[in-house]
């Protein structure tokens, strides 16, 4: 079997309704899956809401300590 290699993940429009659920995801298959780094942004108008769901993805990552990647961000672009 081959050893997976950690990976960088970038969520464009991080801000979005969809991106929890695909936080759970990540957790749920974190042993399939090994995301390493983790970027949501957004555009600049949606940094209100990219700042609300970046601070709920980030409760749910500290919450599964399984599933901790190493670098962890939410911005603007």
């Amino acid at each position: 079997m081959v050893e997976a290699k950690g990976l960088k993940v970038v969520v464009i429009g991080g801000g979005s309704s969809y991106t929890p659920e695909l936080i759970e995801g990540f957790i749920v298959h974190h042993d399939r899956f090994p995301v390493t780094d983790l970027w949501l942004v957004d555009i600049p108008e949606g940094e209100h809401k990219l700042r609300i769901v970046g601070q709920l993805a980030q409760r749910m990552v500290e919450k599964n300590k399984a599933f901790l990647p190493q670098f962890f961000a939410a911005q603007t672009v």
